[in-house]
């Protein structure tokens, strides 16, 4: 039930996330395009047709839509959409239904691609502290001392 209301709200942040690029990335290329244009308009309303709205809308509908699609499509080789396919999951040993199957803060995906840490265990290096605490706060999860830059 946890890894479910993990999984809802994961789905739900990268869908708000996506929407907020969205509409942040129109806006920026609406005022890209004024700046090409050089159309200054001081103390000028513009008005926006309902129309235009109605459109927009629609595209951000059917860009959710597909992207709803798409990840209903990954989440049948990825169950945790963590990056790591089941199989994957499954190779390691790790639990294809968690994103972080030892709880330490990083997902399975980052300990074994990036990190080269151990995603079975939430200490790597014994130190006591979780692989995610030590790199957040710059230490090295894999031994003693800071994180080389």
């Amino acid at each position: 039930m946890f890894t479910n209301m993990i999984n809802k709200k994961f789905l739900i942040i990268v869908l708000a996330v996506l929407l907020v690029l969205m509409v942040g990335g129109f806006v920026w290329f609406k005022h890209k395009n004024n700046k090409i244009d050089n159309t200054v308009n001081f103390g000028q309303t513009q008005t926006v047709s309902p129309e235009v709205i109605q459109q927009e809308n629609q595209k951000i509908k059917n860009d959710s839509e597909n992207l709803q699609k798409v990840l209903d499509e990954k989440q049948k080789t990825d169950a945790d959409l963590d990056g790591l396919s089941d199989s994957e999951e499954k190779q390691l040993g790790t639990d294809p239904k968690k994103i972080d199957t030892d709880g330490d803060g990083l997902t399975d995906y980052d300990e074994v691609k990036i990190y080269h840490t151990n995603a079975l265990k939430a200490d790597t290096d014994g130190d006591g502290y979780s692989d995610g605490s030590e790199l957040r706060r710059g230490y090295d999860p894999l031994g003693p001392g800071k994180l080389k830059k």
